[in-house]
């Protein structure tokens, strides 16, 4: 694909829905279009990374955490560390996977790998929104649709055959638990530290 390309592509509010209700054929339209990983990023995963920052923010100063409200610098040091965790989860995750899909008789190509990671991670972008109502947290686990979603789009944006399509969404699935693991573990304690100085 075209690096260089302005084209931005739909806008969050336009692609949502398809891609959720029918990703199969989202995802041929998405393939068709000629957008960057810059764009993507910029126009997409941006607005919809916002989210859980936003809404996490909110929850906890007007409702807290079991009656609990944590301070403004350490809440906003904690939700900054979550969106950094977020888009370094993204991106990591897209050079791997786009490492792996040769191996899996797919091809490589590195803009088509971030935008199948980034827009297979809508739904689990969206359950941020669930931030708002801490004691509704748990219904993050709504955005394991995405595995879902990422399955739908391996043959179409990086060629990997129907055939190993399962297969390579499995490997993908555990990078992607083992890089959140990694990359949430060391920012973890970066808050801890950090946390320190508040």
């Amino acid at each position: 694909m075209d690096e260089t390309t302005n084209s931005t592509g739909k806008a969050p509010g336009e692609r949502i829905k398809p891609l959720l209700v029918r990703p199969a054929e989202e995802w041929l339209a998405i393939e068709a279009e000629q957008v960057s990983t810059r764009a993507t990023f910029r126009h997409y995963v941006l607005p919809l990374a916002l989210i859980a920052p936003v809404c996490t923010f909110l929850g906890g100063q007007l409702l807290g955490y079991g009656g609990m409200r944590p301070q403004i610098p350490v809440a906003l040091l904690g939700i900054a560390l979550d969106f950094v965790q977020t888009i370094a989860i993204l991106f990591v995750l897209a050079a791997i996977v786009n490492v792996l899909a040769p191996g899996f008789g797919g091809r490589s190509d590195s803009t088509s790998a971030f935008r199948l990671i980034a827009f297979s991670a809508t739904p689990a972008l969206l359950t941020g929104v669930f931030g708002l109502l801490p004691p509704l947290s748990f219904l993050g686990v709504l955005g394991l649709y995405g595995v879902f979603v990422f399955h739908t789009g391996t043959t179409t944006m990086l060629r990997v055959p129907e055939a190993k399509a399962n297969i390579f969404t499995g490997a993908a699935f555990v990078a992607g638990v083992l890089i959140y693991i990694v990359i949430a573990g060391a920012l973890s304690m970066g808050k801890m530290i950090l946390a320190g100085f508040f």
